[in-house]
C-alpha cells in the first residue's frame, strides 16, 4: 500500500522540522536543539495516534502505561525486596511479559546515587505518584474516575506526578508532569444514544521529539480510552502543551540524522485500538485487553537514549 496522503501526524512532523532549525544549546544531558512552548492535538474517534513515520512498539508503550497505573502496589516481598509504593523495573518486565529495559538505564542511575532501595528500584516516579501521591495513600487516579463519574462538568479533573518534595527520590523527575480531563457534550454513543466525550490534556517539562514524545503521545491516547470506557464516556480530543521541545545532536547520540530521515517519509493512516469492553475497572486491564489493529508504519528508525536526567 502507498503512504497515506492524509496529514494528522504533521503537525508532530513539523515540531521536529522547527527544531532542526534552532541552534545548538547546551544541557545537563548533552547538546540539543529545541523550542519552547508547543501545542498538538489529536481527535481520538479519528483513530490512535501512533506514529507510522517509523515503527513505535505500541506493547513497550502499553506495558509501561499499565506499569504507572499500577504505581508500584503489586510489590514482590519475597523474591526481590519490592517495596510498596516504589516503581521496580522487574515488575514491568513482567507486566510485559518479557524483558523491558527502557527503564534500566535510569534505574542504573539512580543505584549509583544510593538511592536505590531495592534492585531495580526507580523510586516513586508517574505511578507512584498517581496511585499513592507523596505517599500518603492519595490515589490520584481513582479519584479523578470517582469524579468523572459523579461530578462531570467540574473543573479538579487533575492528576500530578511533579512533586517537587520528592524528587530527590525519583530516578527521573516527571517530563509529563501531569494531565487534566474534560467533559464534553455531543458523542453518541454505541448504542445511538445521546453521550459525552473525555478530553485529556497533558503537560511535559521536557519532550525528546524524536524517542520519547511518540511513546508519550501513544500512552496517553491509550489512557484517555480506558479512562472513557470506566466512567462511560466517548474518547474525544488528546491535546498536549510541551515546554522544552529538543532534538539530540551530542556527538555519538545525535537523532538528528534520524530526524532527517523521518521528515522524507508520508505518514500512513492512523490505527485503532480495540480495548476489551468487560474491563469496567482501571486496575482490571492487563496486556491482553488491547489490541492495536491495522497499524501500518514505515521501518524503524533507532536512537541512543539519554538517561541522565532529561
Amino acid at each position: 500500500m502507498a503512504p497515506y496522503g492524509g496529514s494528522w501526524e504533521e503537525p508532530y512532523l513539523d515540531l521536529m522540522r522547527r527544531a532542526l532549525t534552532q541552534p545548538v544549546r547546551p544541557t545537563r544531558n548533552g547538546l540539543t536543539r529545541s523550542i519552547f512552548g508547543a501545542r498538538l492535538e489529536f481527535d481520538l474517534e479519528q483513530g490512535l495516534p501512533v506514529i507510522t513515520t517509523k515503527f513505535v512498539p505500541y506493547d513497550l508503550i502499553l506495558a509501561e502505561l499499565l506499569w504507572f497505573i499500577e504505581g508500584g502496589r503489586n510489590p514482590n516481598y519475597a523474591l526481590r525486596g519490592e517495596i510498596y509504593g516504589r516503581m521496580s523495573t522487574h515488575r514491568l518486565s513482567e507486566i510485559a511479559g518479557h524483558k523491558v529495559s527502557i527503564w534500566d538505564g535510569d534505574a542504573a542511575n539512580f543505584a549509583a546515587r544510593n538511592m536505590s532501595m531495592f534492585n531495580g528500584d526507580c523510586g516513586v516516579i508517574y505511578g507512584s505518584q498517581w496511585r499513592n501521591y507523596n505517599g500518603e495513600e492519595v490515589d490520584q487516579l481513582q479519584d479523578l474516575i470517582n469524579e468523572l463519574q459523579t461530578n462531570p462538568y467540574g473543573r479538579y479533573h487533575l492528576v500530578t506526578a511533579w512533586n517537587p518534595a520528592m524528587q530527590e527520590d525519583m530516578a527521573l523527575p516527571a517530563c509529563h508532569k501531569g494531565f487534566q480531563c474534560y467533559v464534553r457534550d455531543g458523542a453518541a454513543t454505541k448504542d445511538g444514544l445521546p453521550g459525552a466525550y473525555l478530553d485529556l490534556h497533558f503537560e511535559m517539562r521536557s519532550a525528546d521529539l524524536f524517542l520519547g514524545l511518540p511513546f508519550n503521545i501513544a500512552s496517553y491516547a491509550t489512557l484517555t480510552h480506558m479512562l472513557a470506557q470506566v466512567c462511560g464516556y466517548v474518547p474525544g480530543k488528546l491535546s498536549m502543551t510541551l515546554g522544552d521541545c529538543h532534538i539530540y545532536v551530542t556527538e555519538g547520540a545525535s537523532h538528528e540524522a534520524q530526524v532527517r530521515a523521518q521528515l522524507l517519509r508520508k505518514p500512513y493512516a492512523r490505527p485503532k485500538l480495540w480495548i476489551d469492553p468487560n474491563v469496567t475497572d482501571i486496575d482490571g486491564f492487563t496486556m491482553k485487553s488491547f489490541q492495536l489493529i491495522d497499524y501500518e508504519h514505515h521501518p524503524k528508525l533507532s536512537g541512543v537514549l539519554s538517561t541522565k536526567n532529561l
